[in-house]
Order: C-alpha cells, then structure tokens, then sequence
C-alpha cells in the first residue's frame, strides 16, 4: 500500500503555558495529509534536553517522517539542534558558507548582527542544509534506515516557505498514495439529527465520515485514501448521494463555500443590497460580507447601535418600546430594521439585539437570548428569537451564523 506515517513535534515552552498558539501543525498536517501521508501523531514538548530526545526516540521509531518546528534560535533555551544532533550521533561544525549567509541576511537590512548569531552557523554534519531565505535559522534533514526527520524554525512564515520549497516536494517523490476529501457545508441542524438521518454504514463503506461541528454549522467530512484517484473521486461521490438524499435541504456548499459567502453571491446574482443594524454582536455581522471582494455591490450601510440612545438617534426606535419592552425584545428589532430601511434603503435590512453575558440576563431573558429581524423592501418584518448556550464570543458567533441562515432562507 505504501502508506507513509509522519508524526509532527513542536518544541517551546511557550506553546504549553498558552503564550503562544501551534498554529505550525495544522498547517503542517494538512499538508502532509493532502500528499497521502498518514499524520498519526502531533504533540507539542519543553525545550528540555531529556524531553527532546525521548520524544524523537519514540517517534522516529514509529514513523516514517518526523517534523519537529522550533528550537532553532541563537539564545540559550534554542537547544533543539543540540538535541537532535545527539540523537544522530552527529558532529556540529562550523559551516562558513551559513555563516557568510547569516551575515548578509543583516548587511542588506541594515542590522548590526548580534555575536549569538554566530552559533545559527552550527550545522550538523550528518545533516542536508534546508535552505531559509526569510530567516536566519536552516532547517535540517536528516536521513536514516529510510526514514526522514525535518527540523524547521518556529516562525510561521520562515517554516512554511522551508515546507513548500523544500519538504513538501520531497516528500512528494516518497507517499505514492492520494488523500482526497470534500467538505459538505450545513447550516440550522445539529450534528446528532445530521447522524440520525444518514446512512452511516453505507457511507463507511465508501469512505472516512467526520462530523465537525462549530458556531457556524455542522461540517460533514468524507475523506478516502489510495493509490488511484479515480476511484477515490468515485468512493467520495457515492458517499455525497447518500448525504444529499438525505439532508439536501439543509446544504449550503461544499468546501470553503460558508453561509455568509452563500448569501453574498445570491445577492450579487440577484442584484440586491443589504444592510446590518447590530447590537450585541457590534458589526460582526458586516464585517462577515465584506471578506469578500466585490462586497461593495451588495453591501450598503452598517450601524452598530449598542446603546438605547443610539438606537433611537440612529433608527428612530421608540423610547417608548425600549422602556416598555427593552432593547432585547421583538419590538425593538421591527423598530430597528425599519428604520434602517428608511435610511438605507437596501433592498435588505437586518437587525440583531440580544444578551451575549456573562452578566445582563434576567429570568425572562436569560444570556444567550437574541432577537432578530429581516425585512425585504416591500413585506413586512420577520422577526425570531433565538437562545443560544456558550461564552459571550460563542453566543455572538452564533447570533451572526443565524442571522445569514435566515436571510438565505429568504432570498434563496
């Protein structure tokens, strides 16, 4: 089969007490997936000498490539070429042709090069220079009983140049394997009514199944692995009748195509406008549509209106309504979409108010109650309430993933 496993280690105390967020192994395991490797393992260790190479020992042993980030500065707790230079029994040595390029790394930014830099020029001598033309940090490859270990910096940008330059493609000559997958994108259904409406043994003969929920909707993935893609593609659009047969109504794309995206290409086709009245999402839900170029044809205005004066100065909701029934109410939201009609004049108008806490709840209204109201030029307001469970950022998540379902629901 040829299947090729890889484990992924990234060294810094700073990723295990929170400082800093791994983001290198995502990115470093969905390449690798992408390629047909079978990522098995990814673990994040302390800069510790004995740690290190305990870490190395069990995973070189059960891969057949190990990538470790990190560990490659000139300070003091940089021991990772140290460490992985004792695990090869190899030799540091002096290598003037890093030094020199070290050198003019500094010359042409005009920094004077600090003494420490000196040790980057340190190579091992079992060890293949990858080449980083963003850092001053080489990567290392070392080779042994036909397995691979890579050695990169931990800076994002300088690791993932050193990945596609120079792992990645040789990688590529060693996995004859193919990983294809597709992402079907849903929205206003929960991962266990999703469940309960497949045919799960069906798909699992096809293909990997994976639920993948989040604030925006339950993504459904179908992953398979082989050596001919054909059949691969054949696996996975078997496996995707199963699912649309079942819960088509329910699917907004597949892939990168998101609810928000969804929404923004249906106006744009049919030639409309929108415009957000926010309260305790405050823009979110705006800021959304404009990721989007060519946003500027269908996004109109946005008001952010957190406070009751704002809300009657900007919209001309009713004192009366917001002392009678409150800024969270229904009342509120019909006042706030239609007047942001009458300044806006978008073809659609939305308004969202609600409580997303910690504190602010009442028995009546709890956190994680959220009204909302979409108006079409031409009908009247519809308005719903939601609750939504969650901290505060998750609750505003929510409120704008529900407000796109409900304006697809309306325009698609």
């Amino acid at each position: 089969m040829n299947l090729k496993k890889a484990a992924i280690i990234a060294i810094g105390d700073e990723l295990l007490i929170g400082d800093v967020i791994d983001t290198n192994s995502a990115f470093i395991g969905r390449e690798l997936t992408n390629l047909g490797v079978a990522v098995r393992s990814s673990i994040s260790i302390s800069d510790e000498r004995e740690e290190i190479l305990n870490y190395l020992a069990y995973f070189f042993s059960k891969n057949d490539i190990l990538i470790v980030t990190g560990g490659l500065g000139p300070t003091q707790d940089d021991i990772t070429k140290k460490s992985i230079s004792e695990f090869f029994d190899s030799k540091l040595i002096f290598r003037e042709d890093l030094f020199s390029k070290i050198e003019s790394f500094f010359q042409k930014r005009n920094i004077i090069m600090a003494e420490s830099n000196r040790e980057q020029a340190i190579f091992p001598e079992k060890a293949k220079v990858i080449a980083n033309d963003l850092g001053t940090a080489s990567g290392m490859h070392f080779s042994k009983d036909g397995k691979h270990l890579f050695s990169l910096p931990g800076v994002p940008y300088e690791m993932k140049a050193m990945m596609r330059d120079y792992v990645l493609p040789f990688v590529k000559t060693l996995s004859k394997q193919k990983y294809l997958q597709k992402i079907i994108n849903t929205y206003n259904i929960s991962e266990s009514r999703i469940y309960s409406l497949l045919d799960v043994d069906k798909i699992l003969e096809e293909t990997t199944l994976a639920f993948l929920p989040s604030s925006k909707g339950v993504r459904i993935r179908l992953s398979a692995r082989g050596a001919e893609e054909e059949l691969l593609k054949n696996r996975i659009e078997k496996a995707l009748e199963i699912i649309n047969s079942a819960v088509s109504d329910k699917i907004v794309g597949y892939d990168n195509l998101s609810l928000s995206k969804l929404v923004f290409e249906k106006l744009k086709t049919k030639k409309m406008t929108i415009s957000f009245a926010e309260s305790c999402t405050g823009g979110k839900a705006a800021a959304e549509i404009t990721n989007y170029a060519g946003s500027s044809e269908v996004f109109k205005e946005s008001f952010v209106t957190y406070s009751n004066s704002s809300k009657m100065n900007l919209l001309g909701v009713a004192k009366e309504i917001l002392a009678e029934k409150g800024a969270v109410s229904k009342e509120c939201v019909r006042e706030m979409v239609l007047g942001l009609e009458e300044r806006t004049n978008a073809d659609i108008t939305t308004a969202i108010s609600g409580i997303a806490g910690p504190s602010g709840g009442t028995v009546e209204k709890p956190v994680g109650t959220v009204y909302f109201a979409v108006k079409v030029k031409g009908r009247d307001p519809f308005v719903d309430r939601k609750f939504f469970v969650g901290s505060r950022e998750h609750i505003r998540e929510r409120a704008v993933s529900h407000l796109y379902a409900l304006v697809y629901e309306i325009i698609k």
